[in-house]
């Protein structure tokens, strides 16, 4: 690869921006169907990510006092 193609290619990426701000073609955004739409899959366990969320902040809130009176106990 030669210097000028290389030095092509970085400024036309450079001019085009991050790949996050490029906007799609429409076609590619026509021809996407919303009922073809992966649904989220449920969480391994609890049924649902609500309680999965809260099964680990209650686990952690335990973890705190477990931790806080092991402190207090062997000072």
């Amino acid at each position: 690869m030669t210097a000028r193609r290389l030095y092509g290619e970085l400024s036309e990426r450079i001019r085009a921006g991050p790949r996050w701000k490029r906007r799609r073609p429409p076609s590619v955004m026509r021809d996407s169907d919303p009922k073809e739409i992966p649904r989220e899959e449920p969480p391994p366990v609890g049924g649902s990510w609500g309680r999965l969320y809260a099964a680990v902040l209650l686990n952690l809130a335990a973890l705190v006092v477990l931790f806080y009176l092991f402190t207090r106990a062997f000072r």
